[in-house]
């Protein structure tokens, strides 16, 4: 791994919430993440965020099964690995022995993954409910996770077992951060800062958007980051109209600005920022305008951010004061929001998605928005304008954490000032 180790205390906390949510007689069943193949060779590894959340292991073809207390003497958790094989390492490299398994997890028990499905029938005669993980904060379901192959295999073998979603007791755990994985995602949020002043120290007018996109890769690499946290966007120009821009292909003149929404993955958990830049190191009248209209705007939506509301309330409260700004800058009248654009609010048209989302071991992270906030929740702040007649869009986004009294901003060091962002392209 490229991190520095994560204290094994925090995954041991992570079982124990879940094995205290376990009813007697049940058993839990959390699956590592399939192998993806590319062609005939397979995409990098990447662990199931419910999987690490449990255990820290991101070895593949490995599996958890929780126990309440009382179903085994002794053992309230048993993971499963590959066995060293020295013929495949000579191929893929060292594999994890039970000793080095034990000091990353806490796991005590720890077993070859070729007897999983033998010790799950050993154990099915002693339970009478079996808990898998199948998330339901899946975008795509086509492709069916190694829980759900599992569950139709119970299923059909074994009728006295009541199959119940370990996914809300997961879910809910994991909104709520421990210290360490705050600390985790601020460590990623410093490198995302380092990678955007990279940016504004090198760009210029007639580079391609996948250079800035390079700058960043090269920061994240050498500061121990495996990957981004999602695809970056690297929008000039018009391109910033579209919300997930990906080619990044597109040359940047100096009349651009540019918007970059990109974030770091260390030890799994995610930074999520946007920033806009203008190419030749100061932004036009009508880009400033539009620009300050977003931020005061995100700042008016962070004071927001607080326990006891939830996303979907004061997402309408930000709506609001962006139909205020989209008055002030003419794009809309005031017959606009008496009477809507195209059967939606008048806002709708420049400023159409969500002020926030959930952060943590995933970029759109378990949550729901009509979910209340409560104090060590991680969520973005991303209200955003886009304006395709005049040929830019400008959305600002920090990841800010709820506290008992308020909230910080994890990117509050990532300049976000006009006067600032324009004087360290200058320099």
């Amino acid at each position: 791994m490229r991190y520095s180790p994560i204290a094994t205390s925090l995954f041991v906390r992570n079982r124990e919430k879940i094995i205290a949510q376990l009813p007697e007689n049940s058993m839990a069943i959390i699956c590592g993440a399939d192998q993806v193949h590319r062609n005939d060779e397979l995409y990098r590894y990447r662990q199931s965020s419910d999987f690490f959340y449990l255990t820290g292991i991101e070895q593949e073809d490995s599996f958890l099964l929780l126990l309440p207390h009382g179903t085994l003497k002794h053992t309230q958790a048993i993971l499963f690995v590959r066995e060293p094989n020295p013929l495949m390492e000579r191929w893929e490299g060292k594999k994890l022995t039970a000793a080095e398994a034990t000091e990353i997890s806490g796991i005590h028990t720890i077993c070859s993954n070729n007897t999983f499905i033998q010790t799950i029938a050993e154990l099915l005669p002693h339970v009478s409910t079996v808990f898998l993980n199948q998330s339901n904060n899946r975008r795509y379901k086509q492709v069916l996770t190694r829980e759900m192959r599992l569950g139709h295999i119970l299923r059909k073998r074994y009728k006295h077992i009541q199959l119940h979603n370990c996914a809300p007791l997961l879910n809910a755990c994991r909104m709520i951060k421990e210290p360490e994985e705050i600390a985790l995602m601020q460590y990623a949020c410093n490198i995302t800062e380092q990678a955007f002043r990279s940016v504004l120290k090198n760009i210029k007018p007639g580079m391609r958007e996948y250079e800035v996109e390079a700058l960043l890769w090269h920061t994240f690499i050498a500061e121990g980051v495996s990957h981004h946290a999602f695809e970056p966007i690297v929008a000039a120009g018009e391109n910033s109209c579209f919300l997930h821009y990906q080619k990044n292909d597109s040359i940047i003149t100096a009349h651009d600005s540019i918007l970059i929404d990109f974030g770091a993955e260390y030890a799994n958990y995610a930074a999520d920022c946007t920033r806009v830049i203008p190419a030749s190191g100061k932004f036009s009248k009508q880009q400033t305008l539009v620009y300050n209209a977003v931020l005061r705007v995100f700042y008016f939506a962070r004071t927001q951010i607080i326990a006891g509301t939830s996303i979907e309330a004061y997402h309408k409260l930000v709506c609001h004061a962006m139909q205020e700004e989209l008055l002030q800058l003419g794009l809309i009248s005031t017959a606009d929001v008496q009477n809507g654009i195209d059967g939606k609010p008048a806002y709708f048209k420049y400023f159409m998605h969500n002020t926030s989302h959930f952060i943590g071991l995933d970029i759109h992270d378990v949550g729901k928005r009509s979910d209340i906030l409560q104090p060590n929740m991680v969520v973005s702040c991303e209200p955003g304008l886009y304006v395709p007649e005049w040929g830019f869009g400008v959305r600002l986004e920090s990841d800010i954490v709820i506290t008992e009294t308020g909230n910080y901003d994890l990117m509050q060091n990532i300049p976000i000032e006009i006067e600032e962002i324009e004087s360290l392209i200058n320099e």
